[in-house]
C-alpha cells in the first residue's frame, strides 16, 4: 500500500517514469498530485483512492491509464466532474475490471455532468460488463432531497446505487414499486411510513 497526503509541490516527472509493479493499493490525498499520477505505472493496483484537498486541474486520462486493472475506485466529486465533462466520455475500454465507484462530496454540481456518467454506465452495460456499484457520499447531512431524487431516478436502473452520509429524519415518507426497494417520496410532518405494493 502507498498512501500520500500533503502537497506534492512542483514535481517534474516524465509520464510513465515511476514503475510500481507490486503496488496493489494506492491512496492519494495530496494536492498537486496530477504530475505524480501521470508518472506512475502500476498495472496491479486494485484499490485506488484520489481525494485531493482542493480543486485542481486534472489529466483524467492518466487516472485511467495509470491503474488499468483497478477494481475499486474512490474519487472526489471534482475529479468525477473533470472525467465526465460535457462531451468528454471516457473510453469504455478503460477499467474493464471495475466493480465499485465511490464519489465523495456529492452535491448539486454533479447534476450538471450527470449525462456523461449515464452514457458511460450505459456503454459499460452494452459491453456486457458486470453491473457497477456506485456509492454517492454526501458532504452535508442537511442536503436538498431533490438532488437525491434526481440522482436516484437517473442512476438506479443503470447501476447498484448506494448512499453515504445521509441522515433520515422522522418526517420522511417512503414508498416502493413492485420491482424496486423502498424509496424516498417526499418529506412531510408525519411519522415514518413504509408502503409496499404487492
Amino acid at each position: 500500500m502507498l498512501s500520500l497526503s500533503g502537497v506534492c509541490g512542483d514535481l517534474e516527472l516524465h509520464p510513465n517514469s515511476l514503475h510500481l509493479p507490486l503496488l496493489e493499493w494506492f491512496i492519494c490525498k495530496a494536492s498537486g498530485a496530477n504530475m505524480l499520477i501521470r508518472a506512475i505505472v502500476a498495472p496491479n493496483v486494485a484499490h485506488f483512492t484520489y481525494l485531493p484537498a482542493k480543486w485542481e486541474t486534472y489529466d483524467t486520462e492518466s487516472i485511467f491509464l495509470s491503474f488499468p486493472a483497478v477494481h475499486h475506485v474512490d474519487l472526489d466529486r471534482n475529479i468525477l466532474v473533470s472525467v465526465f465533462q460535457q462531451g468528454n466520455i471516457p473510453n469504455l475500454g478503460y477499467w474493464p475490471n471495475l466493480e465499485s465507484l465511490t464519489v465523495h462530496k456529492t452535491d448539486a454540481r454533479l447534476l450538471e455532468f450527470l449525462g456523461g456518467l449515464i452514457t458511460w454506465l450505459e456503454g459499460r452495460k452494452n459491453m456486457q460488463r458486470p453491473t457497477l456499484l456506485v456509492k454517492l457520499v454526501f458532504s452535508d447531512f442537511y442536503l436538498d432531497w431533490s438532488i437525491i431524487t434526481t440522482l436516484y431516478e437517473a442512476l438506479h436502473k443503470r447501476c447498484i446505487l448506494e448512499w453515504g452520509n445521509i441522515r433520515l429524519h422522522s418526517d420522511i415518507v417512503f414508498s416502493s414499486t413492485a420491482d424496486g426497494p423502498p424509496w424516498f417520496v417526499g418529506a412531510f410532518r408525519l411519522i415514518v411510513t413504509l408502503v409496499r405494493q404487492s
